[in-house]
């Protein structure tokens, strides 16, 4: 949503200029010595995976990827590593399963001069001809950009001298600079790469990790492997299973890149729909070809290829995947602009022509259907655009009405970046953590404006889904449930027009239920009216101050997630909520941390909890503006 600069101010809209960059809540570090896998999203799984001197000789961190929210995990890792043997007179070698030496660079013209250096400076020592000589670089398609031209002067991958760029597609677009999955940039840096280089690209978080781990294990090629930072590669909640690899082989691989990702489970090329298809949608791997894929889902004589692998560039593999009946093929490709000729149709053009060429099969009639940068938001902001999409480009498709699912809920949290109660949301998402029974999954996903505000916002999305892997919550999909944990954005930001008639609104807040009336906008009353909002409000720091424990700030999320459960689990009790806090494992750690029982905690949120009732428009709030919960 676009900021009105022709406001007062009282009521300021988020802006769309996010960012990625903030950490987790340092609140949560005293509970990292308990179990807490589902707290790392894919993206930190890349970075511990890459960053590790068993497969990297050094790291090099841009700031691009630093403001995408990649690189500040390995970056504090190598800190943490060189303060420990910082009163030793000589480091101690660095084990298998330490962290690469990192440097920190800037983006600019030629920025992959430094990466070709580190390279050549190696290789060409004849007291490191056997060494292992990995280079990991992060980066963005904004920086890759940059770094295009220089890496035309890649000499060949060995197993022992290769680059891997790790890649979180995510960059500012347009005058607001939204952040967006888009990778039209790929179309001036493909034509500048060598032969040598090949060009991955991962969708979904277990994908993004098994793909960052496989550059490591191939011989053969220099590897950039593109992942999505925009939205699944950040998302928190996902049963990532750490890897078992052994840290402490040292033996350079010599698989091919097509036994690598054969090994993994992958291939080339990967085709979803009607086997018998005679329309076929060619799309890159991403957010856009898995939501083209669920959309397509059991429509007949339609299909879509997702391309894995953009390079080398596959001619056989392509025409394989395709059935003898196709006769219409749409190429999606991400432009800069709508008069731009995509890459991959350049490729899907050429397989073709060559299978015809061959006598394997009839040219179908190939099409390019550019998606510029705003206009790929739109589409995976809004499904009845995607719909109406794929219908204008193919007129047999009839679009369906696919509304949110009753059984998928949305859940969004409003705090301040850094804060006590800022790790709230990730108490939350911990209470779903899926089993073999589990009937709930759930995923978390946070974003930050640091523009509107000089302290930032964060605003965490919780989806409740039956499904194993529940769709983004998007733009057009209110929220069942919002909670505001810092007062002041009341005041100075609509945040509850994200919520869905009769939504819940938990406040929490330190003031009464009149003075957050009287310090309510006049917009803000007229929307809770409109949409019948259900406002309760919670008082932690009167609470934790009340408890028979050291007044902490640790306690105050859990006592926001006992809010949740409270409101958001209408029928459940007091007993079924301390059962679930109990089970809940970083409640239950803080819990040991507090010397404070659960019980206690129950009973003065339960106790705590009021529910506000605004009064009609015009009318004063005298005396009890408020009912028990």
């Amino acid at each position: 949503m676009a900021i009105d600069m022709n406001q007062s101010g009282s009521t300021t809209p988020l802006s769309p200029t996010t960012t990625l960059s903030v950490p987790t809540s340092p609140h949560l570090k005293p509970l990292q010595n308990f179990p807490a896998g589902r707290l790392l999203s894919a993206s930190n799984h890349v970075e511990y995976l890459a960053s590790r001197s068993a497969r990297s000789s050094a790291v090099f961190v841009y700031d691009l990827a630093e403001q995408a929210g990649f690189g500040a995990l390995t970056k504090a890792w190598d800190l943490h590593q060189q303060t420990k043997n910082s009163d030793e007179k000589q480091a101690p070698r660095r084990s298998p399963s330490a962290t690469a030496p990192v440097t920190t660079l800037q983006t600019r013209a030629g920025a992959g001069l430094t990466l070709l250096g580190r390279l050549s400076h190696d290789s060409s020592s004849s007291s490191n001809l056997q060494r292992r000589n990995v280079v990991t670089a992060y980066t963005t398609p904004t920086g890759l950009k940059a770094m295009a031209s220089s890496l035309a002067y890649l000499a060949p991958a060995t197993p022992t001298n290769k680059l891997v760029i790790q890649v979180p597609t995510v960059s500012p677009i347009g005058e607001d600079f939204t952040l967006s999955p888009t990778l039209a940039a790929l179309g001036s840096v493909l034509p500048l790469l060598p032969e040598s280089i090949a060009v991955l690209l991962s969708a979904t978080p277990k994908e993004t990790v098994d793909l960052a781990l496989l550059p490591y294990t191939v011989g053969d090629s220099h590897v950039i492997h593109l992942f999505d930072q925009w939205g699944s590669a950040r998302e928190v909640g996902h049963a990532l299973e750490p890897y078992s690899d052994s840290l402490s082989s040292t033996t350079p691989s010599q698989e091919s890149l097509s036994q690598a990702l054969q090994n993994a489970g992958y291939k080339f090329f990967d085709y979803h729909g009607d086997p018998n298809a005679e329309t076929v949608l060619v799309v890159l791997n991403g957010p856009l070809s898995l939501r083209i894929t669920s959309l397509i889902t059991g429509v007949s004589d339609l299909a879509v290829v997702v391309v894995r692998v953009l390079r080398p560039w596959d001619e056989d593999s392509f025409s394989d995947a395709l059935p003898k009946t196709v006769k219409n093929v749409h190429v999606l490709d991400d432009v800069s602009f709508e008069t731009a000729l995509g890459v991959l149709y350049t490729d899907v053009l050429g397989s073709l022509v060559s299978s015809a060429a061959g006598g394997e099969r009839p040219l179908p009639a190939v099409r390019s259907d550019r998606i510029v940068p705003d206009h790929l938001q739109k589409l995976l902001d809004n499904l009845a655009a995607l719909e109406s999409f794929i219908s204008e480009i193919i007129p047999q498709f009839t679009p369906r009405v696919t509304p949110t699912s009753p059984s998928t809920k949305i859940v969004q949290f409003y705090s301040t970046p850094g804060t006590s109660l800022s790790s709230a949301a990730q108490i939350i998402e911990q209470t779903f953590t899926p089993t073999p029974k589990s009937l709930i999954s759930s995923k978390l996903l946070t974003s930050y404006d640091l523009v509107t505000r000089s302290s930032g916002i964060a605003l965490d999305h919780i989806t409740l889904s039956k499904a194993t892997y529940p769709a983004l919550p998007t733009g057009d999909q209110p929220a069942d449930f919002v909670a505001v944990l810092d007062q002041a954005l009341l005041k100075t930001h609509v945040v509850l027009e994200t919520a869905k008639p009769g939504a819940i609104a938990l406040i929490v807040t330190s003031w009464t239920p009149q003075e957050l009336i009287a310090n309510l906008p006049a917009e803000t009353l007229s929307l809770i009216r409109k949409q019948k909002l259900k406002v309760c409000i919670l008082d932690v720091k009167k609470l934790v101050s009340d408890a028979r424990a050291p007044a902490t700030e640790t306690l105050e999320p859990v006592l926001v997630y006992i809010a949740f459960l409270r409101l958001y689990l209408g029928a459940a009790t007091r007993a079924d909520i301390t059962v679930l806090t109990r089970a809940n494992l970083i409640a239950k750690a803080i819990e040991k941390l507090e010397n404070v029982g659960v019980d206690e905690l129950v009973d003065a949120v339960w106790d705590g909890l009021v529910g506000v009732i605004i009064p009609a428009k015009g009318k004063q709030c005298l005396r009890y503006p408020s009912v028990a919960i």
